[in-house]
């Protein structure tokens, strides 16, 4: 018996961010100009920045979170012996790295993975009043986070 076909209509949410990514990452400055191209994006509610040293073990995540109504960028740090040194090396340096941010980062381990994020939260994230700020908000903490982290994983 033959399967019906997915629709392939594209949801308001979807919608909002195939023309969200793509804005961002026009307006995106970034003081580190080898960070590779982001990952994903699309549809979905977050894009990723690998930390090209980490061999894909370490990267930054902007995202949206509807039910939650936030948004933010984070580092990850994948699973395992080599991302939780990373981390505990970052950890150790706590208190520098947060005044080189200049941003109340919150450090924490969720499910096993360890991570470092900054977020807002919004009445509506999709709501285009809160579109431009939420660009500039994307825009200067992931360069923060490109430019903070990216040198000391670069050591590591």
């Amino acid at each position: 018996m033959k399967q019906p076909e997915k629709s392939k209509q594209v949801t308001k949410s979807q919608q909002f961010y195939l023309d969200f990514w793509p804005e961002l990452m026009s307006e995106l400055k970034l003081d580190d100009l080898s960070q590779p191209e982001v990952k994903r994006g699309g549809k979905l509610g977050d894009i990723q920045f690998p930390m090209p040293s980490s061999r894909n073990l370490i990267w930054i995540t902007a995202y949206f979170d509807q039910q939650k109504k936030e948004v933010g960028v984070f580092l990850t740090f994948s699973v395992g012996s080599s991302g939780d040194r990373a981390y505990n090396k970052l950890r150790g340096d706590q208190e520098k790295i947060e005044i080189e941010l200049g941003l109340p980062v919150e450090w924490r381990i969720y499910n096993g993975k360890n991570y470092i994020s900054f977020l807002r939260n919004y009445s509506d994230i999709h709501n285009g009043k809160y579109r431009q700020e939420i660009k500039s908000f994307m825009n200067d903490t992931i360069n923060r986070f490109i430019n903070v982290f990216q040198q000391r994983l670069d050591r590591y």
